[in-house]
């Protein structure tokens, strides 16, 4: 015996002599002449003795794990044990026996089961991948499929999957399912395979349960047989189904649970299904809180969606399910019937203690409740001579025949499930085959061994299924297999097995077997578990599988068998449902199965079973089988723990050990002669010759000479047998002849590609040989032809020569002509130029004049096309201006800046001819790759767009628009554009008006100071004694407000101005200066001081320090008020900035003059980055100052370009800058708008800056909201008490902000920081267009508004007073909340939440008194609940309009929104202070109210909010709107068909913007059109359409898309015809609806 050597494996004798315990393998790490060193398969290290021989040496094929242990050459158990726990601790959870597939549960999820894995193990043999179920799963399908001679032959496979419970037998179901869907396919629009796969979802929710071993144990059997059509296709499927446990529905033992179907329901039904199946928690039920509730590994919520989803696959109706909760919500409710014990005439009876359950139980079965209350409580017999006897049950039978009731019903409600998924699966192949003629792969997965503390009759009836199995498996592996090689001859050697025949017959087969026994019993009424016990041990008592009682020591072995194998189903209980009006009910108890008559004897459960059990297996028997053994490593379901004894029990039971050897030593892969050599042949071309002349013959005879042959050619040297009719090979073998084929096959491919090649390139040498052919022949011609010509050239050489010879003579000659001939030419020529020369001299001259021609016509093409810009540039300017100035200032402003550009003209459209000759220059020499027209344009671009570019100032270049052009071009009075340290004596720019030329003068003052450049101002400090009047003027100069004080000077010197330049403009200012004087008095003690300003030279300069705030707000209020004065400000900024000394001087030796000079150059663009943010310049200097900032220090250029472009785009501000702005601004920190949505705790940021607009806060909250029509959605900001509307327009969001400053300056002479203003996003006005259908998130924000607006009081509402509407209100909200159901204590918090809450604060010693009192709000409760009745009838028909909830609560939510438009519709109305109004029926009001509302414009009276006037929108013609610069107010003029309503505003407002976008808005879709004159076509027909004066036109759409055609198309209403007609004779009514006839015909014409 050799010595033991490092590195060594060996065999160590297991450390107990259990019946489980097998040897362990061990590495030997350290070899020692006395002791070893070894480590073993459980990585533990041991010492043990070097002895000689002790030790068996391992085997190679077990050092290392193997895929298939038929190639083990230590044939143990040990060996057997060693390679799984080899590959389970690689996660090789899978091993073959042969094709046999040994699975060992991980209890983790590997990453094996996906496509990839599919993919690899399509069509692959067993053992060229390592082993899987989808090797097993696709082997079965290719199988099925292959051809066999042979017919005997099995087509149909079916896969067995055995094991104990929580072995893994569901989850490998599952892959082989999952396999056989991926590789077969469905035929096209069928959802059989998805329908395959989702059925397993509703048989684990309604079949499996948590048990002690597994979380997810099948209580319950299915095969699952899968059909397949001649093309491989599955084409239908079916589902068996065999013994439901039951009774784990009314009892489970501890740490176990019910079905999880249960649960799920629980966990994922919604509130109104739970209420309607007056549902609650798992808890609060008997047959569900007796065990734990909730399992690590599952998620009960989730399977719940995924259960309802496999319903919507498998084609469920929502009626189906539904009738489905409604039964196992009555499974639960029964659970909790609990009974009273009462006597009456010495008789017990019970009696059900909740008859409201009872009740609830009844409606959802919908069976009488008395009823049910009799069957549940009493018994019905029937006895001889008597008839039919009514007897009460006691106590525990009650519970029994409850129990029995529920198990019942949760057991055909099962069996109707299989059915319905079969029918669901089977729905789409009406035209498929019966079964017997398709073939199928079957897949078993049914309970395993069950060993309980207490076992019952299902754990008899499981365990005698699984020895069936277990008999099944045998009988095919060893007793088929030997049976077969005797009949057939093969030389073998039989193997012991062990045979469970012995345990068949004890169990079920015989007439005293303990199945037919319990059956006897059971007839017997007095038959007990003790009766049967003593039976049972009376006639088995003596045999070895046969444990009694007695020799367990008296121990009760049975519990339960005979009333379980009874079917205690009360026949009162039948009767009750055969009268239920369930249609469920109805179809899974039919009349024939219910068996309401009382002698007929019912089939008792085991017989059952056992009828089913005969049935499955006699279908596998008609299968070719595969087998997968399920193996559990623990019983902890933990991962990588590996209990060797367990597994050793598993295999040994299962027979592993038998089945390996017989697997190595058998030959388990058999083909009939004729099928072999058929397959084959082709491996032996000799022999294939043969074959085919047997084939044609028809003789079959010399088959097996021939496989025979084969054999010995493919498999010389190799084990197989060759029987008296088939070919005996093992799996290697069968799969080495397959290669082989496959490879003669592919050279015989190969050999057939190349004869097509062949003949491919046969076919092109023979075009190439004549192509060839034809090239030299031509090559031939060529040569030929070169030779003659080489020839025919030295001939001519030859004849030079010759002609060199006799030169002279020719010579001679041609001195004798030439001069005769010179003559003659020359005269001829002469004489032709003389003919020519007038017509190319005309030539000339008209190619002259024509140039200069085109020349004219290009200069009045440039002209027009500079004309036509001007043009347009004066309308937009004219435009721009109009808001600000006024129409009449704004045209002149706009003729000033149109009379400038015109000046030059001429130097523009001579730069364009340069242009054009370069372009052309560029073009002629192809240096330009761009295509130009003849105009020197690129192609392709309009005239509009060329104009966009030009007019559009942020597109356009503006490297030419420097600052010192603007100034040589622009500036007056010799002011350059360099900077300058005195003051100007005018202004720089064209100042007309007296007034704008001293302010300029004062503001370069003030910019001087605020950068440094000139001392401010000290204020006189003099002891001297000052009289009153003279202290008086001195305090009120720091008391004057700059954004007050300065418009009212520039005003008021205007009105001077004015009435000295004309007298007559004295009464036509009269009224205007009154109130001009008006307010300056309303200044109190600040008109002494305004009117002593008026009396100075200049009363805009300052002779007093003025803080830099105020030096600001004094540039940017005047630039606010006079537009005029803008680009004053912009230019002297950038005049002071241009060849700054602080960019001059730059080596100046005086640091802190440097410093100075420094300061006051960064203060300067300072003040000009504000008045960026504040106005915007002209758009005659706009390019030049965008030249110019670009020149800005470090980033200051970004910001300047990005504020010129801001304010350029939203207009000037109405107010100056804040603080909090400006200290902003020099910070660096973005601005940031927060806003509550619709007065609720909702906030949202909108990024701004200080030229924000509503229009664009409003735009962006929308945006964030997902809000899409966001007409009337506005801003809203609040301040302490006060409130401003911001609009939805044009108005600057923080103008705002500086009005509350400057009030707070002018009352407390400080501002409170911060100033902390809440903005409120809401809705304000309805369009007259809008509907709220298009866009659903809207009506959820409004609705929210409305109730939010009535808690907060914002929406008055008196619910005592308005008690019906308010009734009606709740009724609404509490239906939106909660459901249609009303609770009065949900109901009574609704009424709550909506009561408005009290206005005003309480003091702190007195209490608020409630709006409602406690007896109120009762009363409305009870009013809501009667309500209810009436609301409900609304339901249902919006039910019957509407399939989902959400949708008919949005209904609900739009009339609460149209009710709150009529409720209160000055609130959604945008309301406006206006005053002088005067109109139609309306005497001059001085002040008053006006709301834009919905439908109309509505004039109302301030103080008592009494209407003085309404004007309907298709009744306004026009609006005018125009500026007041001496009040700075805008007066309105609206023109309706009534006539014409005057008003005036205040500054700022956005009325005008407001109001023409709904004219607008109406007019794009209004259909309705009113001709104002006479249309009759030179030809009647030819589509136009003849109008008079006053027809109404029905206009069509797409034509108004077409407007500047110049034509529309419409439907005449009085005369019903269709034509064309010119726009301008028509006038669009601004409406959505017909307005009234009288309206029409009196009005609009």
């Amino acid at each position: 015996m050799e010595n033991l050597v490092t590195s060594q494996y060996i065999w160590l004798p297991p450390d107990k002599n259990g019946e489980f315990d097998v040897e362990i393998g061990a590495k030997v790490i350290d070899a020692q002449q006395t002791q070893l060193k070894v480590i073993d398969d459980n990585g533990k290290e041991r010492i043990i003795k070097n002895v000689p021989g002790a030790y068996k040496n391992m085997h190679k094929t077990s050092f290392q794990d193997i895929p298939d242990m038929i190639h083990l050459g230590d044939l143990t158990e040990g060996a057997i044990c060693r390679n799984l726990l080899l590959r389970y601790y690689k996660d090789n959870i899978y091993t073959y026996i042969g094709s046999i597939l040994i699975a060992v549960n991980p209890y983790q999820v590997l990453n094996v089961y996906n496509a990839d894995y599919l993919r690899a193990y399509r069509n692959k043999k067993f053992g060229e991948l390592e082993p899987h179920t989808f090797a097993t799963g696709d082997n079965a399908y290719q199988n099925m499929l292959r051809d066999n001679t042979d017919p005997n032959a099995r087509h149909n496979q079916c896969v067995i999957i055995s094991g104990e419970s929580g072995a893994g037998k569901t989850e490998s179901t599952k892959h082989i399912l999952q396999c056989l869907a991926a590789i077969s396919g469905t035929k096209k629009n069928s959802s059989i395979e998805q329908q395959i796969l989702e059925a397993n979802p509703i048989m684990e929710a309604f079949g499996n349960a948590k048990t002690i071993r597994n979380d997810n144990s099948s209580r319950f059997g299915k095969y699952i047989t899968i059909f397949f059509d001649e093309h491989g296709s599955i084409g239908r499927a079916k589902i068996d189904q065999y013994l439901l446990e039951k009774s784990r529905i009314v009892s489970q033992a501890k740490d176990e649970r019910n079905y999880h179907i249960f649960y799920c329901l629980l966990a994922g039904i919604g509130n109104d299904e739970r209420a309607k199946l007056s549902l609650t928690k798992p808890q609060d039920y008997a047959y569900l809180n007796k065990s734990s509730i909730k399992v690590d590994t599952r998620n009960d919520a989730d399977e719940w969606k995924a259960i309802r989803n496999a319903c919507k696959v498998l084609m469920f109706s929502d009626d189906e399910l539904s009738e489905i909760f409604r039964i196992l919500a009555v499974v639960l409710h029964l659970g909790n019937l609990q009974y009273n014990v009462q006597t009456k005439s010495n008789m017990d009876s019970v009696t059900i203690k909740d008859i409201k359950l009872l009740q609830v139980i009844a409606s959802l079965l919908k069976v009488d409740a008395e009823q049910l209350n009799k069957a549940l409580t009493t018994r019905t017999l029937v006895v001889q001579g008597q008839g039919k006897v009514v007897r009460a049950l006691t106590t525990a039978s009650a519970i029994d025949v409850r129990d029995a009731f529920v198990k019942g019903i949760y057991g055909q409600l099962f069996e109707w499930l299989i059915d319905r998924i079969n029918m669901a699966m089977n729905s789409d192949n009406s035209d498929i085959k019966p079964d017997d003629t398709l073939r199928s792969i079957g897949v078993l997965d049914i309970f395993g061994f069950e060993n309980f503390d207490k076992n019952s009759f299902e754990q008899l009836c499981i365990n005698y299924t699984n020895e069936e199995l277990q008999q099944f498996f045998v009988h095919h592996v060893f007793k088929l297999e030997q049976i077969e090689y005797e009949k057939e001859g093969v030389n073998w050697a039989k193997i012991a097995f062990k045979d469970n025949e012995d345990i068949l017959n004890l169990l079920a087969r015989g007439k005293l077997s303990i199945i037919s026994l319990i059956d006897e019993e059971t007839i017997y009424p007095q038959g007990t578990d003790e009766t049967l016990c003593n039976k049972l041990t009376q006639h088995h008592g003596k045999n070895a599988h046969y444990i009694s009682s007695t020799r367990q020591g008296g121990k009760q072995l049975m519990f339960d068998f005979l009333e379980k194998n009874r079917d205690t189903f009360s026949n009162d209980l039948k009767a009750v449902l055969s009268k239920s009006e369930n249609r469920l009910i109805k179809t899974i108890f039919p009349i024939e199965l219910l068996n309401l008559d009382d002698q007929k004897r019912k089939p008792s459960l085991a017989n059952q079973f056992r009828k089913s059990l005969e049935t499955l297996l006699a279908a596998l028997r008609k299968c070719e089988p595969f087998f997968i053994r399920c193996i559990k490593p623990n019983e902890f379901k933990a991962v990588h723990n590996f209990d060797r004894e367990r597994v050793v029990q598993q295999l040994r039971y299962s027979g592993m050990m038998e089945t390996i050897n017989i697997r190595k030593l058998g030959y388990p892969i058999r083909h009939n002669f004729n099928e072999f050599v058929h397959r084959y042949a082709a491996i032996a071309p000799a022999i294939e010759k043969l074959h085919k002349i047997s084939e044609e013959r028809g003789d079959r005879g010399n088959q097996r000479a021939l496989a025979a042959k084969i054999c010995e050619i493919a498999l010389a040297g190799q084990d197989y047998q060759i029987g008296k009719t088939k070919v005996f090979l093992k799996d290697e073998h069968d799969m080495m002849l397959e290669q082989v084929r496959q490879k003669l096959i592919a050279d015989r491919i190969l050999a057939l590609q190349k004869a097509v090649r062949r003949y491919y390139a046969e076919r092109q040498f023979e075009r190439a040989k004549k192509l060839a052919r034809w090239l030299q022949q031509t090559w031939t011609c060529y040569a030929e032809r070169k030779a003659y010509c080489e020839m025919r050239h030295g001939f001519r050489r030859l004849q030079a020569v010759y002609d060199m010879q006799h030169i002279d003579v020719k010579k001679q000659f041609y001195v004798e002509t030439l001069p005769k001939l010179q003559l003659l030419c020359k005269g001829a020529l002469a004489r032709r130029h003389a003919k020519f020369r007038p017509q190319a001299i005309k030539i000339l001259q008209e190619k002259g004049l024509q140039y200069l021609a085109w020349r004219d016509v290009r200069r009045h093409q440039i002209r027009a096309m500079k004309m036509e810009e001007l043009e347009n540039f004066r309308y937009e300017e004219e435009q721009r201006l109009t808001p600000e100035l006024g129409p009449e200032k704004a045209r002149e402003a706009a003729e000033a800046a149109y009379q400038e550009r015109l000046a030059n003209l001429e130097e523009e459209i001579h730069e364009q001819e340069r242009q054009d000759i370069a372009n052309a220059r560029e073009k002629r020499a192809g240096r330009s790759g761009k295509d130009y027209d003849e105009n020197g344009d690129l192609e392709g671009s309009t005239k509009k767009e060329r104009l966009k570019r030009e007019l559009d100032p942020f597109k356009s270049d503006v490297q030419r628009h420097n600052f010192e052009k603007f100034a040589a071009k622009y500036f007056q009075h010799g002011n350059d554009a360099s900077f300058s340290d005195k003051e100007i004596a005018k202004s720089l720019l064209n100042l007309k008006s007296p007034v704008d030329q001293q302010a300029a003068e004062a503001l370069f003052e003030i910019i001087m100071r605020f950068m440094g450049d000139k001392d401010d101002v000290e204020t006189p400090r003099s002891t001297e004694k000052k009289d009153d009047k003279e202290l008086k003027r001195l305090d009120s100069q720091y008391e004057i407000m700059i954004p007050v004080l300065y418009p009212l000077i520039a005003h008021q010197l205007e009105i001077k101005l004015e009435e000295q330049d004309d007298p007559h403009e004295r009464k036509k200012k009269r009224s205007i200066r009154a109130k001009a004087l008006d307010r300056i008095r309303a200044m109190r003690k600040k008109s002494v001081y305004f009117e002593e300003r008026l009396k100075r030279d200049n009363p805009f300069r300052e002779d007093r320090a003025l803080t830099s705030l105020e030096k600001v707000q004094m540039i940017s209020m005047l630039g606010i008020i006079r537009p005029r004065l803008r680009d004053e400000i912009f230019c002297q900024l950038c005049k002071q900035l241009t060849d700054h000394p602080a960019k001059r001087d730059k080596k100046s030796k005086n640091s802190e003059k440097m410093e100075q000079r420094q300061r006051s150059y960064i203060r300067g663009w300072f003040l000009l980055s504000l008045c960026l943010c504040t106005f915007p310049p002209s758009s005659n200097l706009v390019r030049f100052l965008r030249n110019f900032i670009q020149k800005a220090p470090d980033q200051l250029a970004e910001f300047c370009e990005f504020a010129l472009k801001r304010t350029y785009k939203n207009g000037s501000r109405n107010e100056p800058l804040s603080m909090e702005e400006i200290e902003g601004l020099q910070k660096a920190q973005p601005m940031e708008i927060k806003a509550n949505i619709i007065h609720g705790d909702i906030v949202k940021n909108v990024c701004s800056d200080p030229a924000t607009t509503a229009e664009e806060a409003c735009a962006e909250l929308a945006r964030q909201l997902e809000i899409k029509a966001t007409f009337g959605w506005s801003l809203y900001a609040q301040y302490k008490t006060e409130g401003y509307s911001i609009g939805f327009n044009n108005d600057h969001v923080f103008d705002i902000l500086s009005r509350i400053e400057m009030g707070q300056i002018e009352l407390k002479g400080e501002v409170e920081r911060p100033v902390e203003i809440q903005y409120v996003f809401c809705k304000q006005i309805f369009a007259p267009w809008e509907n709220l259908d298009d866009d659903p998130i809207a009506i959820d924000y409004i609705y929210d508004q409305i109730i939010n607006g009535i808690r907060a009081n914002i929406y008055t509402y008196e619910p005592v007073a308005d008690e019906t509407e308010f009734v009606l209100l709740i009724v609404q909200h509490y239906y939106i909340v909660h459901g249609k159901d009303i609770e009065p204590d949900k109901m009574k918090q609704i009424v709550q939440e909506l009561t408005p809450s009290p206005p005003g604060l309480p003091d702190n010693n007195q209490k608020i008194k409630p709006v409602l009192t406690e007896k109120q709000i009762d009363a409305i409760v009870q009013k809501a609940i009667q309500k209810d009745g009436e609301f409900k009838r609304v339901i249902k028909r919006l039910k019957q309009k509407f399939k989902s909830r959400e949708q008919i609560r949005r209904e609900i939510k739009k009339d609460v929104i149209m009710y709150a438009q009529q409720k209160w519709p000055m609130i959604f109305s945008r309301v406006f202070e206006i005053s002088t109004l005067s109109g139609p029926l309306i005497d001059e009001v001085p002040a008053a109210g006006l709301s834009i509302g919905k439908d109309m414009i509505h004039f109302f009276s301030k103080e008592t909010q009494i209407s003085l006037g309404e004007i309907r929108y298709p009744e306004i013609t026009s609006i005018r709107k125009d500026h007041d610069h001496v009040l700075n107010y805008y007066h309105y003029t609206l023109e309706t068909v009534y006539g014409d309503y005057t008003f005036t505003l205040a500054m700022g407002a956005d009325l005008e913007t407001l109001l023409k976008s709904i004219h607008s808005n109406l007019k794009d879709r209004s259909r309705m059109g009113i001709a104002q004159k006479d249309y009759k076509p030179a030809k009647r027909g030819a589509g136009k359409l003849e109008l008079l004066r006053g027809d109404i036109v029905i206009l069509d759409d797409e034509s108004k898309k077409n407007l500047e055609s110049g034509f529309l198309t419409g439907i005449n209403d009085r005369t019903n015809r269709e034509g064309e007609f010119p726009v301008d004779i028509i006038y669009i009514i601004p409406c959505t609806d017909k307005p009234e006839s009288k309206v029409l015909v009196r009005n609009y014409i």
